[in-house]
């Protein structure tokens, strides 16, 4: 697309007090940005579209500590999509590694979609086509299931008394839900413009993290 207005500033140019974008190549402490992950039924999250960036799937290899691409049966990288979302109203935790808190009213996150999720973002993306930064993302959760000891065959639940059980075995658990996509209220323009200004001042890509990586 065309580039924004702070893509390319020079060393002499300023922008007042609008922070210029961090590049890739110079990282900033503080610029990493929690991700939403469910952890309990009936949580839920709202939030103002900012941007999103499709990447490869990778998982840490247990024998190297590399991080490597996640494969399909056809050889090709499995894909997720990052959603970067302003914080409207949120029961559910966002966070760094084990550093979670539930975001307060205009926080930025990011919520990770592969399998199941980046599906549901496409059927909602069809259903309402065209995105727009301030479209407002929901996201709950409803369902879970219980995953074995190796990972695979799962046991679905509705019951968090379950699912607490499963947890105390040390057993994996996958909490997931509905996500939808719709356009702003005119009561909720102020998440909008909180959006927009956070798209205009996040035109950085999104480095892949050991800390994204978390399954529950």
């Amino acid at each position: 697309g065309r580039p924004g207005r702070l893509t390319h500033p020079s060393p002499t140019h300023h922008q007042g007090d609008t922070p210029l974008p961090i590049t890739l190549n110079e990282p900033t402490l503080g610029e990493r940005i929690p991700v939403l992950k469910r952890r309990a039924l009936g949580q839920s999250f709202t939030g103002a579209l900012i941007l999103t960036d499709q990447r490869d799937s990778q998982k840490k290899n247990d024998l190297t500590g590399a991080m490597e691409p996640v494969l399909k049966p056809n050889g090709k990288a499995r894909q997720e999509l990052i959603v970067r979302l302003v914080t409207i109203t949120s029961t559910m935790p966002a966070g760094i590694g084990d550093d979670e808190d539930v975001p307060t009213a205009g926080a930025i996150v990011r919520i990770i979609l592969k399998g199941g999720g980046f599906s549901q973002w496409i059927d909602a993306n069809k259903a309402l086509p065209s995105r727009q930064v301030g479209d407002v993302i929901d996201i709950t959760s409803t369902n879970a299931v219980l995953y074995s000891g190796d990972g695979t065959a799962g046991t679905k639940t509705t019951d968090q008394a379950a699912i607490d059980a499963w947890r105390t075995k040390g057993r994996q658990v996958g909490i997931y839900g509905d996500l939808t996509i719709r356009r702003a209220t005119p009561a909720e323009t102020a998440w909008v413009t909180a959006a927009e200004a956070a798209y205009h001042a996040a035109r950085t890509p999104i480095a892949l993290e050991d800390g994204d990586m978390f399954s529950d």
